[in-house]
């Protein structure tokens, strides 16, 4: 069965023929669990993790019963579990099987993380989705879609779906980030109703008086007919973009002001996105899941606003994927930062150096400005101690890529590791010595 996979392409029709038709088993098997919840889907590059846990959070500030499925975590109510498939949407049988629970513990609500894998290898197949939000779209996953168009149609086959399986009193909802490029084509797919959001004047949904910190950020949510002053404990300028779709969740299924500020505000923590490690150490250090370049570069400009001195970066890239990117992100990294630390992520079956070599390509391309410079260190953990030993107060280390991941792949095999795990190790052993 391997032998045979490997000689089919992953796109090839008979695959994804196949895959179909294990998805309708898996529909009938747990007997569409999706048609009696609202069910609200979030596509995009970047941000879906978040924009999942704040939907969710309003939800539960509007005192629903709410389910999530997301790439950390699912949630049923207030039952908490982690996600460790390195799935960001369930496979076929283990997604309806999650639904069916939800829905016999009584969830109404239910928030899934939707990736352009799932909805091409029909894994959402008889899920009929009531919402769909569009965080952005940015190169990334070309391995598998091959272009950016074929990319963006794939998870425009989301917002299409929403023309089926109407439920009564509900309205087929687009939420649409309107300040991407690709936002008018999302926006564009007519269902029964379009909410756009952004900074753009023209934004149904827009955020003013924005004021952001490492503890977070402040501002006021406005659209026709609300102002909803928030203080998000979630920092960068991303996360307001963010909170803005999931407010216009809220305010499409009209619930009051308070509600949206209350969910929005409680949420204080995505674990490894944007995630603080704070172990009484005189600088921050941040853990991030930004795997693409536009993911890097917002998250090095946003934090060169709130950094005192020096921002070190400790990333590397994933193996088999998207080569591309390396190099862009090498002279992202060599631009935004002023100590690049270039390390080992997840190599899976390629040689770890070719990678780091790719990296460094880009790094040198920038033509480094003065008094930036750049190591190459391998062991990730040993990246993490000198990079540690280096940094002083009022720096921040950025330690992007993989997020709360539980493992990584190393030559085909994934090994136990953790990055906040491994850095809070780190931490504790430099300050016992201090």
């Amino acid at each position: 069965m391997r032998n045979l996979k490997k000689l089919i392409s992953p796109t090839n029709p008979l695959r994804l023929f196949y895959h179909k038709v294990w998805a309708v088993i898996a529909a009938f098997r747990y007997k569409f669990p999706a048609n009696g919840m609202i069910i609200i889907g979030v596509t995009g590059t970047d941000g879906k993790t978040t924009v999942c846990t704040l939907i969710h959070s309003i939800l539960t500030a509007a005192g629903l019963k709410a389910g999530m499925t997301s790439t950390t975590e699912f949630h049923i109510g207030k039952k908490i579990i982690r996600n460790t498939t390195h799935r960001t949407t369930l496979g076929r049988f283990e997604l309806q099987k999650m639904l069916r629970r939800m829905k016999n513990e009584g969830c109404t609500h239910v928030v899934v993380e939707t990736s352009s894998h799932a909805i091409t290898q029909n894994r959402t197949w008889g899920i009929s989705y009531d919402f769909a939000i569009f965080t952005n779209l940015s190169p990334e996953h070309l391995d598998y879609h091959k272009t950016l168009k074929e990319y963006r149609n794939e998870k425009g086959k989301l917002f299409k779906s929403l023309t089926s399986g109407k439920k009564k009193g509900v309205l087929k909802t687009s939420i649409v980030n309107i300040d991407d490029d690709e936002g008018d084509f999302y926006k564009n797919i007519k269902v029964d109703r379009v909410i756009t959001y952004g900074r753009s004047i023209e934004a149904d949904v827009q955020a003013l008086n924005e004021e952001v910190s490492k503890e977070g950020s402040s501002f006021n949510i406005i659209t026709t007919a609300h102002r909803i002053p928030v203080n998000l404990k979630l920092p960068g300028n991303f996360n307001i973009q963010n909170s803005l779709a999931a407010a216009s969740v809220g305010i499409a299924l009209n619930f009051n002001e308070d509600v949206i500020k209350k969910g929005l505000e409680n949420v204080e923590i995505v674990p490894g996105r944007m995630e603080r490690i704070q172990e009484g150490q005189d600088f921050e250090v941040i853990i991030d899941f930004a795997m693409t370049a536009i993911g890097y570069k917002t998250l090095l400009q946003n934090f060169r606003q709130i950094t005192k001195n020096k921002i070190w970066l400790i990333f590397g890239c994933c193996g088999d994927r998207d080569k591309e990117k390396r190099q862009v992100i090498g002279e992202i990294a060599g631009k935004f930062a002023d100590r690049v630390i270039i390390t080992d992520d997840e190599p899976y079956s390629e040689d770890p150096k070719i990678i780091r070599d790719m990296i460094k390509e880009g790094v040198e391309k920038t033509k480094l400005k003065e008094n930036v410079s750049f190591f190459v260190i391998p062991d990730r953990k040993k990246a993490f101690e000198f990079t540690a030993q280096q940094a002083s107060k009022g720096d921040t280390i950025i330690i992007p890529g993989m997020g709360d991941l539980e493992g990584r792949t190393i030559k085909n095999k994934v090994i136990k590791w953790n990055d906040k795990k491994v850095v809070t190790e780190v931490l504790h052993s430099l300050l016992e010595k201090k």
